[in-house]
Parts: C-alpha cells; sequence; structure tokens
C-alpha cells in the first residue's frame, strides 16, 4: 500500500517536472534538437512555455497563445551549421544607396565596399533597413515572421488586463 501511495504522490511531481507538454512542449523539442539544449536549458524553455500559457489563460488569451506557439513551430527554422533557431527573416545585403559621387571605375569611390554604376558611386545596403553592408551577414536579422501573431497575443493580454470586470469592490 506505501509504495502505491509514493507512486501515486510522484506522479503529479513528475508531469510538473517535464512540462505541460501540448504545443509549448512541441515547440521546445524543436528548439532544443536544433540547439542542442541540455536538460537545464530544455527546463527553463519548457517552463518558460508552460508559464506564458498559465499568463494567457488568466487573460482568456488561449486561442491567440496557440495561434503564436503554432505560428512559431510552423515558421521556424533551424540553422544546423550555427545550431540555432530562429523566426526572423535572415538579413539581406540586397540594397543600394547612391553616394552623389560622380565616377568612372569603382577605383573612384572612396567609402570602402562601394562600387561606380550608372557613373555614380554606389554603397550596398541592408534591404529594408539602409545601413552599409558587404554581405547579408553584415545585416541585422529582418522581418518576424510570426509578428501578427505576438501583436494578437499581446493586444488580447492586454485588452484583459484593462477588464476591471473581475475585480469587486466589497461595501467596507
Amino acid at each position: 500500500m506505501r509504495k502505491t501511495s509514493l507512486l501515486v504522490a510522484l506522479i503529479p511531481l513528475s508531469l510538473a517536472a517535464s512540462g505541460c507538454g501540448g504545443l509549448g512542449g512541441e515547440l521546445t523539442d524543436i528548439i532544443c534538437e536544433c540547439t542542442h539544449c541540455d536538460d537545464w536549458r530544455e527546463e527553463k524553455l519548457s517552463a518558460y512555455y508552460d508559464t506564458s500559457l498559465e499568463i494567457a489563460e488568466i487573460y482568456a488569451c488561449d486561442a491567440e497563445w496557440e495561434d503564436l506557439m503554432q505560428c512559431l513551430i510552423d515558421e521556424g527554422e533551424c540553422n544546423e551549421e550555427k545550431a540555432s533557431w530562429s523566426v526572423y527573416v535572415p538579413g539581406d545585403c540586397s540594397g543600394s544607396m547612391d553616394l552623389g559621387t560622380p565616377c568612372t571605375s569603382d577605383a573612384q569611390c572612396a567609402v570602402p565596399g562601394s562600387s561606380c554604376n550608372g557613373m555614380t558611386c554606389v554603397q550596398k545596403t541592408c534591404a529594408g533597413a539602409g545601413n552599409a553592408c558587404q554581405s547579408d551577414s553584415d545585416c541585422p536579422v529582418g522581418e518576424d515572421k510570426c509578428a501578427d501573431e505576438r501583436a494578437d497575443l499581446y493586444d488580447c493580454e492586454d485588452d484583459g488586463a484593462d477588464d476591471e470586470s473581475y475585480i469587486s469592490v466589497g461595501d467596507g
């Protein structure tokens, strides 16, 4: 009898330690498989998603939380070389900026990385950001593929925080 009651008492503890699973658990597994999480990092990540779900539930934002988790699962990408996982579009050094300096050859363009194009010096820039670059790695990450879902969850929780209907005022 003692062994049975001990086992019954330990089951909830083991479930709490392993996280709630679901979408948060699935996302944790995907990220940790990509980034080679140690046990500590995996537990911390799992606890983070468990807590974020609990907060979403408090504000009745379960659907928005699930939409964000599903987006992160669907849109996230693993860079196996760097063992990194992200939902951001990589930086892109495909823009250009006219420097206004007349030229007939690249040698006449004094700014490093600039070239002569159409009789004027042109500098390569990060698409959308405008800062000078030589390659894609010089550019900050781009757009968040789950920005809309993040905004929806934030707005839902913010609206829930403003709702004071659950606060009761006693007669004193």
